[in-house]
C-alpha cells in the first residue's frame, strides 16, 4: 500500500517545541487509502527534516481563532479547544524556509486531543479527517491539483501541549472567496467563472461537495497570485452522477431548482449572481438551443460518452458575459482594498 514516506517536524506557534508527525497507514479495509507523496520528499529528502513553522490557527471561514476564543493565546493555551466555535477542525498554514530554496507552503487541518472515546470532540474531528482523505483518494483523484488541492495524507504526533494531534496535509490553494476575495479588486466576472468551472469539474468527475451555499462559501478558494480557484472540505462529499444539461455560466434567465442544472450547481449559480432578469432557464432561448445541440450530438454520434457531448456543447456555446461586475470594497480612506489589508 502506498503511503507518504518520511516525517514532518512542525513548530506550532506559541509552543516553542517541535512536534514530529508520521503518516497514518489506514487499514486495507478502509478502501486501500493512497495519498499523494509530499513533493518535499520527492524533490529533496533534506526537507523531511523540517522544521516547518505554523501560522496561528483559524476557523473554516478564515477568521483567526484569537478573534473568536477568549481562551486562545497560542496553540498550547489550555482549554481553548473546548469553545463552542470549535466543533470541527482547526486550520493553519505551515511553511518551510530554507536559504537558497523556494519557500514551501502547505495547508493543514488539525484535530487536537484525539483519543478513542467516540463522544470526544477530538475523536469526532479525526474521523472526519479520515473520511475526507479516503474521499479525496477514491472520488477526486482526477481533479486533485486542478479543481481541488492535492491531498498528502493524514499524519499524527504525540505532543506535550495537546496530547495526540492529527493533521491532514494539503496543497495550499488560496483564500476564502467569501471572506477575503469577494468585493475586492480580485472579485471579477472571470474569477466567478473560474469558481463555477471548478465545481462543474468536480461534478463531471462524479462527485459532489454537499456543503455549497449560504454559510458555506468559505469552501470556495481563490489564489489571486496564480489565478486558480479550488474547492475544499469534502467531509460531507458523496458520489454524484450529475445530470446537468448545460454548463454552469452566466445566463440572461433566472436560476431556479430543477433542470437543466443539478441542485448543487444551481445553488452555486445563485451565489455567484449568474442569473439574469428574464424568464427561467427552462424557457430561455440560449438554454433551449444548448439542450437541442446536446441531444442532436448524442443522436448523431452513437457511442460517445455524455461527457464528450457536454464538452462539444460547451465549445458550441458563445461566451457571453451577463454578470454585472461586483462592487470593490474600499478602505476608510477610499483606497481600493488590497489583500494584505485583511491581515492588518
Amino acid at each position: 500500500m502506498s503511503v507518504p514516506t518520511g516525517m514532518l517536524r512542525i513548530c506550532f506557534i506559541g509552543t516553542d517545541k517541535q512536534s514530529t508527525f508520521r503518516p497514518i497507514a489506514f487499514h486495507k479495509n478502509d478502501l486501500d487509502f493512497h495519498a499523494k507523496e509530499l513533493p518535499t520528499f520527492t524533490e529533496n529528502l533534506e526537507f523531511s527534516l523540517g522544521p516547518f513553522l505554523s501560522s496561528t490557527p483559524y476557523t473554516g471561514n478564515g477568521l483567526p481563532l484569537s478573534h473568536l476564543s477568549k481562551n486562545f493565546h497560542g496553540w498550547n493555551s489550555p482549554h481553548y479547544w473546548e469553545d463552542p466555535y470549535l466543533d470541527s477542525a482547526l486550520f493553519a498554514h505551515i511553511a518551510l524556509v530554507r536559504e537558497g530554496h523556494p519557500t514551501i507552503h502547505f495547508a493543514i487541518k488539525v484535530a487536537l486531543h484525539v483519543d478513542d472515546d467516540p463522544r470526544s470532540r477530538g475523536y469526532h474531528v479525526f474521523k472526519a479527517l479520515r473520511r475526507e482523505a479516503v474521499f479525496y483518494a477514491h472520488c477526486l483523484p482526477a481533479v486533485q491539483g486542478d479543481a481541488v488541492p492535492r491531498h498528502y495524507g493524514v499524519w499524527e504526533a504525540s505532543t506535550s501541549w495537546a496530547g495526540r494531534v492529527v493533521i491532514s496535509v494539503m496543497e495550499f490553494s488560496g483564500w476564502s472567496w467569501s471572506g477575503q476575495i469577494r468585493g475586492t479588486k480580485h472579485d471579477t466576472p472571470e474569477t466567478r467563472m473560474k469558481i463555477a468551472r471548478t465545481l462543474q469539474k468536480i461534478h463531471d468527475a462524479g462527485a459532489d461537495h454537499n456543503q455549497i451555499g449560504p454559510g458555506y462559501n468559505h469552501h470556495l478558494l481563490y489564489d489571486w497570485r496564480c489565478g486558480k480557484a479550488r474547492i475544499v472540505d469534502f467531509t460531507e462529499g458523496h458520489r454524484h452522477p450529475c445530470d446537468r444539461q448545460v454548463p454552469l455560466k452566466p445566463y440572461k434567465a433566472q436560476f431556479r431548482y430543477g433542470p437543466p442544472l443539478c441542485p448543487e450547481l444551481t445553488t452555486l449559480g445563485l451565489e455567484l449572481d449568474f442569473g439574469g432578469p428574464n424568464t427561467f432557464l427552462t424557457e430561455d432561448a440560449e438554454v433551449l438551443d444548448a439542450i437541442a445541440f446536446l441531444d442532436k450530438y448524442l443522436e448523431e454520434h452513437p457511442g460517445v460518452s455524455r461527457q464528450e457531448a457536454l464538452d462539444a456543447q460547451e465549445k458550441y456555446l458563445k461566451d457571453e458575459w451577463h454578470l454585472v461586475g461586483p462592487q470593490v470594497r474600499r478602505t476608510e480612506s477610499g483606497r481600493c482594498m488590497e489583500y494584505e489589508d485583511f491581515f492588518k
